[in-house]
């Protein structure tokens, strides 16, 4: 039986996860930098971890480019898409509104290869639109698509204060 949460992402999670094939060869040509990614993610801004017991699964989260503006990033597990979908859109959905009001979002932004249906699919049902092609973008050169989400003034300007804790504990 699995033993899933969610906590907080912390660099060793990162090369815990079973990366799917494809991700594997897109990264392969940065083994030396992919070490030090998990670091530059997890200071980057919010992260998180979905473990199966002490088993990453999946970690993703966001890296504040300047005020108001984020890259999001998403390394899933190839058993996480297949065993546990459900598991992965609320941990997401989680950290999406997380850093919206931590970060006072008004666009988080993502490229995701164009030849990875999952990925075009899961981003839209995340609320993501697709802006965009860019041709030979990704680390492997394969072609990308940049999607984002968009909030309006109203949504970033003024954070639920559902969770007083939460508003405390903000980033400035």
């Amino acid at each position: 039986m699995a033993d899933l949460r969610v906590v907080p992402f912390e660099p060793g999670h990162l090369s815990g996860v079973q990366l799917r094939a494809s991700a594997r060869r897109g990264l392969e040509v940065l083994t030396q930098t992919f070490p030090m990614m998990g670091q530059l993610y997890a200071m980057g801004g919010p992260a998180w971890t979905l473990l199966d017991g002490e088993r990453p699964l999946a970690c993703g989260g966001m890296m504040r480019l300047w005020p108001g503006v984020a890259e999001g990033w998403v390394c899933p597990s190839d058993e996480v898409l297949s065993r546990f979908p459900m598991a992965l859109v609320k941990a997401v959905r989680s950290g999406l509104e997380e850093g919206r009001v931590r970060l006072k979002l008004r666009r988080l932004q993502a490229s995701i290869p164009v030849d990875e249906p999952w990925a075009r699919r899961w981003a839209a049902h995340m609320g993501m639109t697709e802006e965009g092609l860019m041709p030979a973008y990704g680390p492997d050169g394969r072609d990308q698509l940049r999607v984002a989400r968009l909030w309006s003034s109203a949504e970033y300007e003024s954070p639920p204060s559902s969770n007083p804790a939460a508003e405390e504990n903000a980033a400035p």
